[in-house]
C-alpha cells in the first residue's frame, strides 16, 4: 500500500497497491467480509487530527467511531454509488490569486466562473448553478477587450417563412409571437459590422412562456447558429467571428418571447483576464469539476457502515489499464490481454478520505491547520464483539523519574481488572499470550496511544509478575518521555502503525468566513465551505 496526496481536487488519496509493492500487514480500515458480518480483521482505522500551525492539538476524526464517539460496523454489500463524486470540490472566495493574479474576486458570470475553475486546475471547469454571490467593487472578468459597444440600431427586416407572429418594439427589441413550426420566422438587421471579424452580441429574454421553443442568433445566414433555450430574465452572451453584415434571429417551433437589450460590441483583444472597477456580484464560493487527474467513476462502495463514521472512507470501481507493451497507459482490451508483453493491472479500488467533511463536522473555524494522518491497528480492541472481556483497556499507574518507563494495568470491557490469579499463583486466561503475541517480535512498529493524538514507539516491554503477585501488569519502555501533562490513571492504548504519520499543512475557511480583500472597502458576512489551498 502506497499513499499520494492530490489536494487540486481537496481530497487526501489513499491508494491501495494489489500487487503489494509494500509487504505490509493486512490493513483494512472498512473491515467486513462476503457474507455481510464483520470479518476477523477488526481494529483497523485511520486517524485524522487537527492541529494549529504551532502544532497544539484541537482534535482528531475517526473512520471507526460515530459522532458520539460510538463504534461504527461496516457490513458488507453489493458495489453501491456514493451521493458523491471524487471530482467536485467547493472553494470559498475564489479570487485571483488563486491563480496567479491579485488577491481580487471573480465575477460570479459563467464564462468567468468556469475558466477560474480552469485555470485552478480543474479541468472539468464550473459546476453550473453551484455559486454563491456577495457584493464588490473591484473584480476580475474573464472577458475580450471591445470596442465601445452599441445597442442595435440598425434596420431590422422581417423574414415570415413559418407561422406566428413577428414584432420590433424598438430596434433593440423584438418578440416572436406563437411560432409552430420548425423555423417560424426570423429578423435579420443589417448592423454595419466588419464581415470576417469577431463580434459579440448580449441580449436578454423575457415574457417566456416556458412551452419548449428555442431560437437561434448568428452572424449571417449561412454561419454556426447558435440556438438558445430562453430563460425569464435571464441574459446571454454570444461570441462568433461574422459571415455578413448582418444579424439573424431565428425562431424555432413554439416560442413566445420577448428578446431585449440587443447589445453588439467587436472585440479587439483575445479573451483574458480584466481588472475592473464597479459594483456586482462577485462569486463568495463556487463548485468546480476535474475530469482528469482523479477517478472517472462515481465511488463504488461495497460496505455500509452504521451509524455515519466520523472520517468517511470512500473507493472508486475498478479499472484496468495495460503497463508495458505497445499499450502502456490505456484501457485493457476485451478479454485484459495487452498487446506486445503489456500486462493489464487494476489501478482502481482506490481508498479516499475527505478532510473538507470531517471538518465541517467538527465545526473547525477558518484558519491555517496541520492535518495529521494516522493509519493504525489496535489488536486488543475487537470491532463489535459482544463479548466485553474480549476488549482490553490500559490505564498508567506508575511513570519512571525518565518518564520513559510506564507501569500499566489492565481491565476489559465490563471494568474487571485483567489478568485475575488462581490460589497457586499462576495467571488465568489469555492475557499473557496475547501481549506476548504482539509485543514479543514488534519491530518497533508498535506505539502507545496517549491523548492529543499523540504516539510515542514502544522498544521494549516486560510483564511483571514480581511487584504484585496478585495484580500482574505490563512495563513498557519509550522512546521518548512521557509527556507531563499524561498523569497516573490515564486511558492508553498500544497500536501498530502500519504506515507513517503523515501530516499536511492547509489553508481552511468555513461557511462563516470570506476573506477580505484590499480595495472593497465591504464587511461580508457569507462564504462556503472548502479546502482552497495548500502549502
Amino acid at each position: 500500500m502506497r499513499l499520494e496526496y492530490n489536494f487540486n481536487n481537496q481530497h487526501l488519496e489513499m491508494i491501495e497497491d494489489i500487487d503489494g509493492d509494500i509487504a505490509v500487514p493486512d490493513f483494512n480500515p472498512t473491515p467486513h467480509d462476503s457474507s455481510g458480518l464483520m470479518g476477523e480483521l477488526t481494529g483497523d482505522y485511520i486517524r485524522m487530527s487537527v492541529l494549529n500551525e504551532d502544532g497544539s492539538f484541537i482534535r482528531s476524526f475517526y473512520s471507526n467511531l460515530g459522532a458520539a464517539d460510538e463504534e461504527v460496523i461496516y457490513t458488507s454489500t453489493g458495489d453501491t454509488a456514493a451521493d458523491l463524486t471524487p471530482d467536485t470540490a467547493a472553494i470559498a472566495n475564489p479570487s485571483g490569486a488563486d491563480i496567479g493574479l491579485e488577491d481580487y474576486p471573480i465575477l460570479s458570470d459563467a464564462d468567468s466562473l468556469n475558466h477560474y475553475c480552469i485555470d485552478a486546475t480543474y479541468t472539468g471547469g464550473y459546476e453550473g448553478g453551484t455559486v454563491i454571490e456577495t457584493s464588490a467593487d473591484m473584480y476580475y472578468r474573464y472577458t475580450a477587450l471591445y470596442e465601445d459597444a452599441v445597442f442595435f440600431d440598425g434596420n431590422w427586416i422581417i423574414v415570415d417563412d413559418g407561422t406566428g407572429a413577428m414584432e420590433i418594439i424598438e430596434p433593440d427589441e423584438i418578440i416572436f409571437t406563437g411560432a409552430t413550426d420548425k423555423y417560424g420566422g426570423f429578423f435579420h438587421g443589417v448592423v454595419g459590422i466588419d464581415n470576417g471579424a469577431e463580434y459579440e452580441v448580449s441580449f436578454t429574454t423575457s415574457g417566456y412562456t416556458e412551452n419548449g421553443g428555442t431560437f437561434s442568433v448568428n452572424f449571417g445566414n449561412s454561419g454556426t447558429a447558435e440556438w438558445i433555450t430562453p430563460v425569464d430574465g435571464q441574459s446571454f452572451t454570444i461570441s462568433e467571428t461574422t459571415v455578413e453584415d448582418q444579424l439573424y434571429f431565428r425562431a424555432g417551433s413554439n416560442l413566445t418571447v420577448t428578446i431585449s437589450d440587443i447589445l453588439i460590441r467587436k472585440v479587439t483583444d483575445p479573451l483574458d483576464w480584466i481588472l475592473e472597477q464597479e459594483t456586482v456580484q462577485v462569486a463568495a464560493s463556487v463548485e468546480c469539476t476535474d475530469s482528469s487527474g482523479m477517478a472517472s467513476t462515481e465511488y463504488a462502495l461495497d460496505w455500509e457502515a452504521v451509524p455515519d463514521p466520523q472520517l468517511r472512507i470512500y473507493k472508486d470501481g475498478e479499472l484496468m489499464i495495460c503497463t508495458g507493451g505497445d499499450n502502456e497507459g490505456t484501457p485493457c482490451p476485451g478479454g485484459n490481454e495487452c498487446s506486445g508483453g503489456g500486462v493489464c493491472i487494476n489501478i482502481g479500488n482506490n481508498l479516499y478520505v475527505k478532510p473538507n467533511e470531517a471538518l465541517e463536522l467538527g465545526n473547525i473555524n477558518e484558519g491555517n491547520y496541520q492535518l495529521q494522518f494516522d493509519f493504525l491497528h489496535n489488536p486488543f480492541y475487537v470491532l463489535n464483539e459482544t463479548d466485553v472481556t474480549k476488549k482490553y483497556y490500559f490505564y498508567i499507574t506508575q511513570v519512571s523519574p525518565s518518564r520513559k518507563e510506564v507501569r500499566l494495568v489492565t481491565r476489559d470491557g465490563a471494568n474487571d481488572r485483567v489478568p485475575t490469579v488462581d490460589i497457586d499463583g499462576n495467571i488465568e486466561g489469555s492475557w499473557v499470550q496475547q501481549i506476548e503475541g504482539v509485543l514479543s517480535d514488534h519491530n518497533f512498529n508498535f506505539v502507545l496511544v496517549i491523548s492529543n493524538a499523540r504516539n510515542i514507539p514502544i522498544t521494549n516491554y516486560k510483564i511483571d509478575k514480581i511487584s504484585d503477585p496478585v495484580n500482574p501488569s505490563l512495563i513498557l519502555k519509550l522512546y521518548s518521555p512521557l509527556p507531563i501533562d499524561v498523569v497516573r490513571l490515564a486511558n492508553v492504548t498500544i497500536e501498530q502503525e502500519i504506515f507513517t504519520t503523515q501530516i499536511e499543512n492547509i489553508r481552511y475557511r468555513t461557511e462563516a468566513y470570506i476573506d477580505p480583500v484590499v480595495g472593497f472597502g465591504l464587511d461580508y458576512t457569507a462564504g462556503f465551505l472548502g479546502i482552497d489551498d495548500v502549502d
